[in-house]
């Protein structure tokens, strides 16, 4: 009978292991078919930073425009938390005392520049405490923010904020006409906003200027123009000015100056002055000291009364003023306006002119010719053409008039009266010299008609030497201005009229033998 076969059975151990390893096998397949499908990323261990002996200090996170405000998110975020500052060794920040290290000291201020992000902010990046906002709170106390084209004056675009800048016109007629004034020929310095002008042609208009910002419709940079400037594949520059303004600070006064010259379309200069840090010289005042005098800035004509326009430049509205050194001052010059505005002036006044009490009439004098005539005097108006050598004298000019006219002495006599021999040959037919008016004084002179100041008693005469067509002489006397009555005069200088011919003849009368007969005959001396 054959053997009868055992069943073998598995031990429960060995089904175990085997499931455990066909497990792992399948753990593992997934996990590598996970990992290379890059499904899963295995977490690394974040080690945090060692930061003793490290001191935080804000910087910015984003990029600040100059003019606006940092607000809390520029320079902290709250998902990166302390991440939000540069740690950094306190050795290195004990020697930089203008970085700020406190962002409570950076939030709410001002920018004073752009300010590119991931750096630490120092004093100088922001605007004074209490700054407004926008372009404004760029123009430094004491200065006046002036908008402009960039294309009226080249150069400025270029600069960055805060440099410094001189603006200078060329003005050939002003400088032309500058140097025939009367206040610079006696040694006067000539100033327009308390600064001195030159007389080179060229005029100071802006001085020590301050470049804010240039702005390009909704685009500003205080970097200058090559934040603007693009160029294409070929290096050619894309970018365009047009449209483009320049945001700069200057003086109050030099406002005025630069919008008359930018208006007359004058060619403006701008002379960038040194960014480098070197020690400051002081300022000198090249007026200190001196003393100022008022002076005419336009053409005053004579007999008219000083207006304040008469004494303001055309252009700024200005007082016209000269400097003098106190050794250079005459005695007779007059230094306040107040005791000129008003006043009528004796003759023309050119600009530039300084006055002087003989340039004007008493107080108190009306405008017009009647001014002008001395106290006593009458006024008379004749064509110059009438009196030999009248044309010839200026206004202010005293003179003495003298009449020359034929005589006849037949003729005066009449023809019913008979004359010797003796007595035509004695007086006959010759000159005359009356002297028509003494001392007269030209008043105005308005082309070829002259105003005189002649005594009353002289009005007559001259109106008959006229009519009479007489021939009239001005004989010049030296001295200007006013006619000093009972003036002394010399001897040899004093004219005086011919003896009349007539004063030394006689006239009889006989009637013989019904007949009557009238001779004239020379008195005995």
């Amino acid at each position: 009978m054959p053997s009868r076969r055992r069943s073998q059975r598995t031990s429960p151990f060995v089904n175990l292991a085997i499931a455990i390893v066909v497990l792992v096998g399948l753990g593992a397949a997934a996990l590598g078919a996970v990992s290379y499908l890059g499904l899963f990323t295995p977490q690394e261990t974040v080690v945090k930073e060692n930061r003793e002996g490290m001191v935080p200090v804000p910087k910015s996170l984003v990029a600040l425009r100059a003019f606006d405000k940092v607000n809390r998110e520029d320079v902290y975020d709250r998902t990166m938390a302390d991440d939000s500052y540069f740690w950094l060794p306190k050795d290195l920040v004990d020697a930089h005392p203008e970085w700020v290290t406190r962002v409570d000291q950076v939030i709410g201020r001002v920018m004073a520049r752009d300010k590119r992000a991931e750096f630490v902010f120092s004093e100088k990046d922001f605007l004074p405490k209490g700054s407004r906002v926008g372009l404004s709170g760029g123009v430094p106390d004491g200065k006046q923010g002036f908008f402009l084209d960039a294309e009226q004056i080249p150069g400025l675009r270029l600069l960055k904020i805060g440099d410094r800048f001189d603006l200078m016109a060329s003005l050939p007629e002003e400088s032309a006409n500058a140097e025939a004034e009367y206040g610079l020929l006696v040694g006067g310095i000539k100033a327009r906003g308390n600064k001195p002008i030159p007389l080179n042609g060229v005029r100071l208009l802006v001085q020590s200027g301050t470049m804010i910002a240039l702005t390009n419709g909704r685009s500003m940079t205080t970097q200058g123009a090559l934040e603007f400037d693009a160029v294409d594949s070929r290096g050619r520059p894309t970018t365009r000015t047009q449209g483009e303004q320049v945001a700069i600070a200057i003086d109050a006064e030099e406002v005025v100056p630069l919008t008359q010259a930018l208006g007359d379309q004058l060619k403006i200069h701008a002379v960038a002055r040194s960014g480098q840090t070197v020690e400051k010289t002081p300022t000198v005042d090249q007026l200190a000291g001196l003393i100022a005098f008022p002076a005419a800035a336009v053409t005053i004509k004579a007999f008219r009364p000083i207006t304040a326009q008469d004494l303001a430049e055309p252009l700024t509205g200005e007082l016209r003023q000269y400097y003098f050194k106190p050794n250079a001052v005459s005695d007779d010059w007059i230094g306040s306006v107040g005791d000129l505005l008003g006043r009528v002036v004796r003759r023309d006044i050119d600009a530039g002119y300084i006055f002087t009490e003989d340039d004007l009439l008493p107080k108190g004098a009306p405008s017009g010719i009647s001014g002008g005539i001395p106290q006593g005097r009458m006024a008379m108006t004749i064509n110059a053409e009438t009196v030999a050598g009248l044309a010839e004298l200026s206004r202010g000019n005293r003179f003495d008039l003298i009449a020359s006219d034929s005589f006849d002495l037949q003729k005066a006599l009449g023809s019913r009266v008979s004359v010797g021999g003796s007595v035509l040959a004695s007086v006959g037919e010759k000159a005359i010299n009356t002297l028509v008016a003494v001392n007269a004084l030209v008043v105005d002179r308005q082309g070829d008609r002259v105003t005189l100041a002649i005594r009353p008693s002289e009005v007559a005469g001259l109106t008959k030497s006229l009519a009479l067509k007489s021939s009239l002489f001005s004989i010049a006397k030296p001295g200007n201005g006013d006619i000093v009555e009972n003036q002394i005069s010399s001897p040899a200088t004093e004219l005086t009229s011919d003896v009349n011919p007539l004063a030394n003849i006689a006239i009889t009368e006989m009637i013989i033998g019904g007949n009557r007969r009238v001779s004239a005959f020379r008195k005995s001396q």
